[in-house]
C-alpha cells in the first residue's frame, strides 16, 4: 500500500485454472414493433390482455440477455418491463406483452426499449415511439348529414328520403380527430378521420 506494506496473494484467493471473459461490447439497438398501435393510439381493448410489442433482438444476442421496455408516461412517472432471452429467440423476435397495469391513465406515453447483455453492459437505446391512450368512449357522432348533389334535386336528404345520386356524400362531427367507420347494410366501405374541429366527411367512390 502506500506506506509500504506488503500484501501477499494466496492461490487460495483464486479459483485454480479459472479463466474470466471480458465482455466490453454494448449492444446494438434494439428494433420493435407495437402491433396494436400501428395508428399511434390504444384503447381498453388493446391494453386489457396485453399490449404486444414485438422486438427483433441485435444479431449479438445471447439466451440470458434481457430486453428492457421502457413505458415513460408525459409529465409523469416510468415504468419497465423486463424479459429474458430464451434460447428459442436468439438471432430472431422476440413477442413480449405490456401489462396493463403499466400504464396509468389516459395519457401520452413515449415507449422505448434497451437490451443488457449476460456481462451487464446496457445497449442502445432504440427509437421512441410516442403512443396515446384513449380509454373513453367516442361521443355518438353528430350532425350526420347525407348529401345529394347530382340531378335536378340536390341538398341534404331527410331520413326515408329518395335520391338518384348513386354516390351521394356523408358528412358529420365527432371529436377531434377521431375515426369514423362508414357502413353499407353493415359491409364496411371505408375508414375517415375527423379534422381537429371534428368535422369529416365521405363519398362514395
Amino acid at each position: 500500500d502506500a506506506l509500504g506494506n506488503n500484501a501477499l496473494l494466496s492461490h487460495l484467493s483464486v479459483a485454480d485454472n479459472a479463466s474470466y471473459l471480458v465482455d466490453s461490447n454494448v449492444p446494438a439497438a434494439a428494433v420493435y414493433s407495437l402491433p396494436e398501435a400501428t395508428d399511434t393510439y390504444l384503447n381498453t381493448s388493446e391494453i386489457a390482455d396485453g399490449t404486444s410489442i414485438s422486438v427483433t433482438l441485435p444479431a449479438e444476442s445471447e439466451a440470458g440477455d434481457t430486453v428492457n421496455i421502457s413505458i415513460k408516461k408525459q409529465g409523469g412517472s416510468t415504468e419497465t418491463v423486463s424479459h429474458t432471452v430464451l434460447l428459442a429467440e436468439v438471432g430472431g423476435t422476440a413477442n413480449i406483452a405490456i401489462p396493463a397495469n403499466k400504464f396509468s391513465g389516459d395519457a401520452k406515453y413515449d415507449i422505448s426499449v434497451s437490451v443488457t447483455d449476460l456481462a451487464g453492459n446496457i445497449g442502445t437505446s432504440s427509437t421512441v415511439t410516442t403512443i396515446t391512450l384513449d380509454t373513453v368512449a367516442a361521443a355518438t357522432p353528430s350532425a350526420f348529414t347525407v348529401t345529394d348533389d347530382i340531378g335536378t334535386s340536390t341538398g341534404a336528404l331527410t331520413s326515408g328520403a329518395t335520391t338518384d345520386d348513386n354516390l351521394p356524400t356523408l358528412s358529420g362531427t365527432v371529436e377531434a380527430n377521431g375515426k369514423v367507420r362508414i357502413y353499407d347494410n353493415a359491409v364496411f366501405v371505408k375508414e375517415v378521420t375527423a379534422l381537429a374541429n371534428g368535422s369529416w366527411s365521405y363519398t362514395f367512390e
